[in-house]
C-alpha cells in the first residue's frame, strides 16, 4: 500500500515540479527574446542620420542577440534535461520522508489492533470454554457457581481491558482534556499509599516512605496522577516476593518534582528498559505469568507526558527496579 502511495505521488511530484521548471524556462527564454527585440529597436531610432553605420550596427546587435538567445536556449534544455534526472530521485526521497510517520503510525496501529484482539480472545475463549463444559451435562449447584464466578471474574478483566484501551485511545485524541489544579505529591502519593495497605501486608512487604521536608507541588490532574502512581505501586507489590522491600521518595529541585518508587522484585534486563513502555509489552516470562495485559506502564507514559513529565526505570535481573516520575513544578501565584 505504501509502496504504491509512493510511486504515485513521486509521479505527481515530478510532473509538478518538471512543469514548473518548463514553464519558467520557456517563460525566461520568450522574455529575453522579447527584451532583445525592443534593444535593437531603440539603439537603431537613436542614430537616424547615419542609416548606413545604424543598419551596421544593427546588424551586429542583432548577431550578438541571436547568440545569446542561442546559448541561453542549449542553457536551459540542458537544465530541463538534468532536472528530469534529479527531480524524480529527489521527489522519491522526499515522499519517503513524508509517508515515513504515516507508515508508523499505521504500522503502530495495526500491532495495537492485533494485541489487543489477542489479549480479548484469552478471557472470551476461557468463558467459552467453561459455558460449553457446564452446558454439556448435567452439575450440581456448586459447579455453576464456580463457572459463574470463574466469568465474573474473566468479565472483570474484559471491562479492566475496555477500560485501559479507552484511556489510551483518549491519550492519542490531542482533544481530550485534563482538569488541572495545584496537587501537593506528599498528600497525594500518601494516599495512594495507604490505599495499597491491603496488598502490602498480604505479601509482607516493608514499606519505606521519605517525603520532602517541604511541601511539593505540581500542576496536573488529581484523578490521572492517582492512577499514575498506583500503577507504579501495583507493579512494585506484583513483582516483588514476599518479605520483600519497596521504597518511595518525593524529591525536588526549583523546577521539577520526582517521585521515585524502588522495589527488591525481579528486576528487568537493561536491553528492556524501553521496551516496557510500549502498549502490550511484558518484560519477559517470569513477568508475564503475572496476569495483566502490558498496558499500565504504557499508560503511566502517557499520563506522565500529558502532564509534560517523562518516566524512565533503572534495573537489572534479579536485583529489583526504580521508577522515576518527573513532573514540572506548579509556579508560585
Amino acid at each position: 500500500m505504501f509502496s504504491r502511495a509512493r510511486i504515485r505521488l513521486t509521479l505527481l511530484y515530478t510532473a509538478v515540479f518538471l512543469a514548473c521548471f518548463w514553464a519558467f524556462s520557456i517563460g525566461l527564454y520568450a522574455w529575453t527574446e522579447r527584451s532583445f527585440e525592443v534593444e535593437v529597436g531603440e539603439k537603431m531610432m537613436q542614430r537616424p542620420a547615419l542609416k548606413g553605420a545604424g543598419a551596421d550596427l544593427g546588424e551586429i546587435v542583432v548577431d550578438i542577440n541571436e547568440t545569446a538567445l542561442d546559448e541561453l536556449k542549449s542553457g536551459l534544455i540542458a537544465l530541463n534535461l538534468l532536472l528530469l534526472l534529479i527531480i524524480p530521485a529527489l521527489s522519491w526521497l522526499l515522499t519517503g520522508k513524508a509517508l515515513e510517520p504515516v507508515r508508523k503510525a499505521h504500522e503502530m496501529q495495526r500491532q495495537f489492533v492485533s494485541d489487543a484482539a489477542h489479549e480479548l480472545r484469552t478471557p472470551l475463549t476461557i468463558l467459552q470454554g467453561e459455558m460449553e463444559m457446564a452446558l454439556n451435562m448435567e452439575r450440581t449447584p456448586e459447579d455453576y457457581r464456580a463457572v459463574l464466578t470463574s466469568g465474573r471474574q474473566e468479565i472483570l478483566r474484559l471491562s479492566d481491558l475496555a477500560e485501559r484501551l479507552l484511556f489510551l485511545a483518549r491519550h492519542d485524541d490531542s482533544n481530550d482534556r485534563l482538569v488541572f489544579e495545584c496537587i501537593d505529591l506528599t498528600d497525594l502519593v500518601s494516599a495512594v499509599l495507604a490505599a495499597h495497605r491491603a496488598p502490602f501486608a498480604a505479601k509482607n512487604l516493608a514499606l519505606a516512605f521519605h517525603p520532602p521536608e517541604e511541601s511539593v507541588a505540581v500542576e496536573g490532574d488529581q484523578q490521572m496522577l492517582s492512577r499514575l502512581f498506583a500503577n507504579l505501586v501495583d507493579n512494585a507489590v506484583k513483582y516483588t516476593a514476599g518479605a520483600g522491600h519497596i521504597a518511595v521518595t518525593i524529591a525536588a529541585d526549583e523546577a521539577r518534582a520526582m517521585v521515585e518508587i524502588a522495589d527488591t522484585g525481579i528486576g528487568i534486563a537493561p536491553d528492556l528498559h524501553e521496551k516496557i513502555f510500549a502498549r502490550f509489552t511484558r518484560a519477559d516470562a517470569s513477568r508475564s505469568e503475572t496476569k495483566g495485559y502490558g498496558l499500565g506502564l504504557a499508560i503511566c507514559r502517557a499520563i506522565a507526558e500529558r502532564h509534560g513529565g517523562a518516566i524512565a526505570v533503572a534495573s537489572s535481573l534479579g536485583l529489583g527496579s526504580t521508577f522515576t516520575v518527573t513532573l514540572p513544578r506548579a509556579q508560585s501565584r
